[in-house]
């Protein structure tokens, strides 16, 4: 998903809001795991970039090939 499209879906919360994606991607060939391995360094700089684009997010990895992030704005005080 396009970064500015993550900061869009940030700014269109509400407080308190909850943003979930859900990302799916299974692997099945040679070339398949040869660009994850290459994507290591870019995959951990866009994790950082995440990180600064929704503060207190929570990346999880999940059972067949699926990673959860969860972001939640914060209330108004």
């Amino acid at each position: 998903m396009p970064f500015a499209t993550v900061a869009t879906l940030r700014e269109a919360l509400a407080p308190g809001g909850v943003l979930v994606i859900l990302g799916c991607y299974r692997q099945r060939t040679a070339a398949d795991y040869a660009v994850v391995l290459a994507a290591t360094p870019v995959n951990a700089a866009a994790r950082l970039t995440v990180a600064a684009l929704l503060p207190g997010c929570v990346v999880r990895r999940r059972l067949f090939w699926r990673y959860l992030l969860v972001f939640r704005r914060p209330p108004e005080p």
